[in-house]
Protein backbone atom coordinates (compact mmCIF):
# COMPACT_ATOMS: atom_id res chain seq x y z
CA UNK A 1 0.00 0.00 0.00
CA UNK A 2 1.46 3.21 -0.80
CA UNK A 3 2.37 5.95 1.58
CA UNK A 4 -0.28 8.77 1.11
CA UNK A 5 2.25 10.74 3.26
CA UNK A 6 5.01 10.58 0.99
CA UNK A 7 5.75 13.91 -0.71
CA UNK A 8 4.55 13.59 -4.38
CA UNK A 9 6.50 17.03 -6.30
CA UNK A 10 9.62 18.75 -5.91
CA UNK A 11 7.01 21.82 -4.58
CA UNK A 12 5.96 19.28 -1.41
CA UNK A 13 9.69 18.61 -1.13
CA UNK A 14 10.46 22.34 -0.80
CA UNK A 15 8.42 23.00 1.34
CA UNK A 16 9.04 20.38 4.01
CA UNK A 17 12.55 21.49 3.19
CA UNK A 18 11.71 24.96 4.11
CA UNK A 19 9.47 24.25 7.16
CA UNK A 20 13.16 22.36 8.48
CA UNK A 21 14.60 24.97 8.10
CA UNK A 22 12.59 27.84 9.27
CA UNK A 23 11.59 25.83 12.92
CA UNK A 24 15.70 25.30 13.16
CA UNK A 25 16.75 28.76 13.20
CA UNK A 26 13.34 30.19 14.95
CA UNK A 27 12.14 33.25 14.43
CA UNK A 28 14.73 36.71 14.90
CA UNK A 29 13.94 39.11 17.18
CA UNK A 30 14.25 42.78 15.98
CA UNK A 31 13.15 45.88 17.26
CA UNK A 32 12.93 48.97 14.59
CA UNK A 33 12.83 52.21 16.39
CA UNK A 34 10.84 54.64 14.12
CA UNK A 35 11.14 58.26 14.94
CA UNK A 36 10.28 61.79 12.56
CA UNK A 37 11.71 64.78 12.16
CA UNK A 38 8.47 66.30 13.27
CA UNK A 39 4.90 65.81 12.51
CA UNK A 40 4.69 66.77 9.05
CA UNK A 41 5.61 63.31 8.14
CA UNK A 42 2.59 61.75 9.58
CA UNK A 43 5.01 58.84 10.98
CA UNK A 44 1.86 57.13 12.59
CA UNK A 45 0.28 56.30 9.00
CA UNK A 46 4.10 55.43 8.02
CA UNK A 47 4.02 52.94 10.71
CA UNK A 48 1.43 51.16 9.92
CA UNK A 49 1.85 50.76 6.54
CA UNK A 50 5.46 49.70 7.21
CA UNK A 51 3.96 47.01 9.68
CA UNK A 52 1.71 46.04 7.38
CA UNK A 53 4.09 45.59 4.71
CA UNK A 54 6.03 43.66 6.95
CA UNK A 55 3.02 41.34 7.75
CA UNK A 56 2.59 40.50 4.62
CA UNK A 57 6.21 39.54 4.26
CA UNK A 58 5.02 36.47 6.89
CA UNK A 59 7.16 39.08 9.88
CA UNK A 60 5.31 38.80 13.48
CA UNK A 61 4.84 42.27 14.19
CA UNK A 62 3.95 44.00 17.09
CA UNK A 63 3.43 48.05 17.20
CA UNK A 64 4.13 49.96 20.61
CA UNK A 65 2.49 53.23 20.21
CA UNK A 66 4.45 55.69 22.32
CA UNK A 67 4.76 58.97 20.03
CA UNK A 68 1.92 60.48 22.54
CA UNK A 69 0.48 62.72 19.38
CA UNK A 70 -2.50 62.00 17.57
CA UNK A 71 -3.05 60.54 14.74
CA UNK A 72 -1.22 57.55 16.21
CA UNK A 73 -0.67 53.96 14.89
CA UNK A 74 -3.83 52.32 16.45
CA UNK A 75 -5.97 54.90 14.92
CA UNK A 76 -5.09 53.48 11.32
CA UNK A 77 -6.03 49.98 11.78
CA UNK A 78 -9.81 50.71 12.64
CA UNK A 79 -10.18 50.66 16.21
CA UNK A 80 -12.82 53.02 18.28
CA UNK A 81 -11.63 56.24 20.32
CA UNK A 82 -11.97 54.58 23.43
CA UNK A 83 -8.69 52.14 22.67
CA UNK A 84 -6.67 54.39 20.38
CA UNK A 85 -6.88 57.44 22.34
CA UNK A 86 -5.14 54.97 25.04
CA UNK A 87 -6.05 51.58 25.70
CA UNK A 88 -5.26 49.94 29.22
CA UNK A 89 -5.26 46.40 27.25
CA UNK A 90 -1.49 45.15 27.75
CA UNK A 91 -1.96 44.20 23.76
CA UNK A 92 -4.79 44.47 21.27
CA UNK A 93 -4.81 42.66 18.66
CA UNK A 94 -5.02 44.68 15.08
CA UNK A 95 -5.81 43.70 11.04
CA UNK A 96 -3.70 41.17 9.82
CA UNK A 97 -2.67 39.51 12.64
CA UNK A 98 -0.82 42.89 13.96
CA UNK A 99 -0.65 43.28 17.14
CA UNK A 100 -0.79 47.02 18.95
CA UNK A 101 0.12 47.94 22.51
CA UNK A 102 0.58 51.30 24.53
CA UNK A 103 2.92 49.71 26.96
CA UNK A 104 7.05 49.58 27.01
CA UNK A 105 7.88 46.77 24.91
CA UNK A 106 9.78 44.19 26.83
CA UNK A 107 10.98 40.93 25.98
CA UNK A 108 9.95 38.95 23.01
CA UNK A 109 7.11 36.67 23.86
CA UNK A 110 6.72 33.06 22.13
CA UNK A 111 8.50 31.35 19.43
CA UNK A 112 6.17 31.48 15.62
CA UNK A 113 8.55 29.07 13.80
CA UNK A 114 6.38 29.83 10.37
CA UNK A 115 7.65 33.79 10.70
CA UNK A 116 11.17 34.69 9.86
CA UNK A 117 11.09 37.22 11.46
CA UNK A 118 9.59 39.03 15.26
CA UNK A 119 9.51 42.70 14.74
CA UNK A 120 8.75 44.94 17.34
CA UNK A 121 7.97 48.38 15.74
CA UNK A 122 8.48 51.15 18.60
CA UNK A 123 6.75 54.28 17.49
CA UNK A 124 8.80 57.53 18.97
CA UNK A 125 7.46 60.88 19.69
CA UNK A 126 8.96 63.09 16.85
CA UNK A 127 12.03 65.20 17.47
CA UNK A 128 10.19 68.42 17.36
CA UNK A 129 7.80 67.53 20.07
CA UNK A 130 10.86 65.93 22.23
CA UNK A 131 14.31 67.00 21.14
CA UNK A 132 16.09 63.60 23.10
CA UNK A 133 13.40 60.47 21.72
CA UNK A 134 16.29 58.09 22.69
CA UNK A 135 15.05 58.76 26.57
CA UNK A 136 12.03 56.53 25.88
CA UNK A 137 13.99 54.23 24.05
CA UNK A 138 16.26 54.21 27.21
CA UNK A 139 13.71 52.66 29.18
CA UNK A 140 13.79 49.43 26.77
CA UNK A 141 16.48 47.58 28.77
CA UNK A 142 14.96 43.91 28.81
CA UNK A 143 15.70 42.98 24.74
CA UNK A 144 17.94 40.13 23.60
CA UNK A 145 18.19 41.05 19.69
CA UNK A 146 18.80 43.45 17.47
CA UNK A 147 18.09 47.25 17.29
CA UNK A 148 17.00 49.44 14.22
CA UNK A 149 16.32 52.58 13.96
CA UNK A 150 14.19 54.49 11.42
CA UNK A 151 14.52 57.92 10.95
CA UNK A 152 11.44 59.86 8.69
CA UNK A 153 12.53 63.01 7.46
CA UNK A 154 10.58 65.64 5.09
CA UNK A 155 11.80 67.91 2.40
CA UNK A 156 15.51 68.41 2.02
CA UNK A 157 17.13 68.79 5.34
CA UNK A 158 18.17 65.83 7.85
CA UNK A 159 19.06 67.50 11.29
CA UNK A 160 22.25 66.74 12.79
CA UNK A 161 21.28 66.52 16.04
CA UNK A 162 18.72 64.25 15.12
CA UNK A 163 20.03 61.83 13.71
CA UNK A 164 23.56 61.96 15.68
CA UNK A 165 22.15 60.09 18.49
CA UNK A 166 21.09 57.21 16.77
CA UNK A 167 24.04 56.76 14.95
CA UNK A 168 26.25 56.82 17.78
CA UNK A 169 24.03 54.44 19.82
CA UNK A 170 23.12 52.14 16.68
CA UNK A 171 25.83 52.53 14.27
CA UNK A 172 25.46 53.98 10.81
CA UNK A 173 24.77 50.79 9.29
CA UNK A 174 21.32 50.09 11.57
CA UNK A 175 20.23 54.21 11.73
CA UNK A 176 18.32 54.03 8.38
CA UNK A 177 16.44 57.40 6.59
CA UNK A 178 12.78 57.70 4.95
CA UNK A 179 12.32 60.65 2.93
CA UNK A 180 8.45 61.10 3.00
CA UNK A 181 9.00 64.49 1.17
CA UNK A 182 9.70 65.46 -2.36
CA UNK A 183 12.72 67.06 -1.74
CA UNK A 184 16.04 65.49 -1.84
CA UNK A 185 17.05 63.99 1.60
CA UNK A 186 20.86 64.76 2.56
CA UNK A 187 22.79 62.27 4.30
CA UNK A 188 26.72 62.63 5.81
CA UNK A 189 28.91 60.39 4.67
CA UNK A 190 28.99 59.34 8.13
CA UNK A 191 25.55 59.83 8.44
CA UNK A 192 22.21 57.27 8.91
CA UNK A 193 21.76 54.95 5.32
CA UNK A 194 18.96 56.14 2.99
CA UNK A 195 16.35 53.34 2.98
CA UNK A 196 14.73 55.60 -0.02
CA UNK A 197 11.32 57.63 -0.12
CA UNK A 198 7.84 57.31 -0.63
CA UNK A 199 5.90 60.02 -1.98
CA UNK A 200 2.18 61.09 -3.03
CA UNK A 201 0.80 59.43 -0.17
CA UNK A 202 -1.41 62.22 1.93
CA UNK A 203 -4.51 61.31 0.12
CA UNK A 204 -4.28 58.32 1.83
CA UNK A 205 -4.02 59.61 5.14
CA UNK A 206 -7.92 59.53 5.98
CA UNK A 207 -8.26 56.05 4.99
CA UNK A 208 -8.64 54.27 8.13
CA UNK A 209 -6.95 50.78 7.01
CA UNK A 210 -3.21 50.46 6.07
CA UNK A 211 -3.18 50.93 2.16
CA UNK A 212 -0.92 47.81 1.63
CA UNK A 213 -3.84 45.71 3.22
CA UNK A 214 -6.54 48.06 1.58
CA UNK A 215 -4.84 47.99 -1.95
CA UNK A 216 -1.40 45.96 -2.32
CA UNK A 217 -1.25 46.11 -6.01
CA UNK A 218 -1.20 50.03 -6.27
CA UNK A 219 2.09 52.25 -6.45
CA UNK A 220 1.87 53.13 -3.09
CA UNK A 221 1.82 49.82 -1.66
CA UNK A 222 3.94 48.48 -3.82
CA UNK A 223 6.76 51.26 -2.66
CA UNK A 224 5.92 50.50 1.19
CA UNK A 225 6.49 46.54 0.29
CA UNK A 226 9.84 47.72 -1.83
CA UNK A 227 11.02 49.46 1.22
CA UNK A 228 10.10 46.68 3.65
CA UNK A 229 12.10 44.00 1.26
CA UNK A 230 14.60 46.68 1.51
CA UNK A 231 14.96 46.56 5.05
CA UNK A 232 14.31 42.97 5.75
CA UNK A 233 16.98 42.35 3.47
CA UNK A 234 19.52 44.53 5.09
CA UNK A 235 18.34 43.02 8.54
CA UNK A 236 18.91 39.12 7.06
CA UNK A 237 22.37 41.00 5.88
CA UNK A 238 23.70 42.20 9.29
CA UNK A 239 22.45 38.89 10.75
CA UNK A 240 24.40 36.95 8.59
CA UNK A 241 27.64 38.83 8.97
CA UNK A 242 27.31 38.81 12.64
CA UNK A 243 25.20 35.56 13.88
CA UNK A 244 25.44 33.33 10.98
CA UNK A 245 21.90 32.19 11.97
CA UNK A 246 19.57 33.40 8.79
CA UNK A 247 20.53 33.17 5.42
CA UNK A 248 19.14 34.80 2.39
CA UNK A 249 17.53 32.18 1.01
CA UNK A 250 15.52 31.19 3.75
CA UNK A 251 14.13 34.83 4.13
CA UNK A 252 13.25 34.69 0.13
CA UNK A 253 11.29 31.46 0.47
CA UNK A 254 8.84 32.72 3.09
CA UNK A 255 7.79 35.40 1.07
CA UNK A 256 4.39 35.13 -0.68
CA UNK A 257 4.50 36.12 -4.61
CA UNK A 258 2.43 38.52 -5.87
Amino acid sequence: MKDSRRPRHIRDIAHLYLSKKKRSMGSVPVRLLVAAQDQTSFSAFHVANIAAAMALRKARVRIHELSGILPNACFYFCHPPDVYLGSRVPVIPGLHGIDLSFDFPGRVDGVDVDAPFHVTLVHLPPFSVERDVLKTADAFTDFDGETWALLLVGDDAVLSDFQAPFVDRLGSYRSLVLSTGVGRTHVDDEGPRELGGVFDWEASLPDRVPIVLRSPEIPLSLTYLSLCDSLLGKMVSARRRHHGVVSREAFAGSRPRR
